[in-house]
């Protein structure tokens, strides 16, 4: 799974855990969390199709969030995740991501928490696996007798107000 990839990814990166120990949370933080930490989202989740059709490609796009106290600790947290994941090919968890696209980065503050956060947006262009499912067979559909006459192919009618051709 694609989450589990990127998850261990940053989680077994020094650079990461330097600041966030194991503090990378899915969508949402656990209530009383320690700061910094870092919650990762899937943005959209879009497949690559071809003429064949589904190609067993996806890049979903992914935002990692990074909260902290200071705005200079959350751009850190930022830079960390980024050179971890920018141009990143290879496997993770059994997954095999192609590579990883940054695109975007968006700075705010959270005036509610008083915290300063990061948001920073990776496409991540892997090979999903999806789960081999047997193929149904269907039973041949009941024949029904007809309880009518089978109509009589279609003749064709000269029109009588059309002109004859010559």
């Amino acid at each position: 799974m694609i989450e589990h990839a990127l998850r261990s990814l940053l989680a077994n990166s020094e650079l990461v855990t330097h600041y966030v120990s194991d503090r990378i949370y899915y969508v949402q933080a656990i209530q009383e969390v320690q700061l910094p930490y870092i919650v990762m989202t899937k943005v959209s989740a879009p497949r690559i199709h071809s003429h064949d059709g589904y190609s067993n490609l996806a890049n979903p796009r992914f935002q990692f969030s990074s909260f902290a106290e200071t705005y200079l600790e959350a751009k850190q947290i930022t830079r960390a995740i980024q050179q971890v994941l920018q141009g990143f090919r290879g496997v993770s968890e059994d997954v095999h991501i192609q590579m990883c696209l940054y695109m975007n980065e968006v700075d705010m503050y959270e005036t509610q928490t008083g915290l300063h956060h990061v948001a920073v947006d990776y496409e991540i262009y892997h090979r999903e696996m999806l789960p081999i499912v047997e193929p149904y067979e269907y039973e041949k559909p009941y024949e029904y007798e007809q309880p009518y006459e089978k109509e009589k192919p279609y003749e064709e009618v000269e029109d009588p107000d059309e002109e004859p051709h010559l």
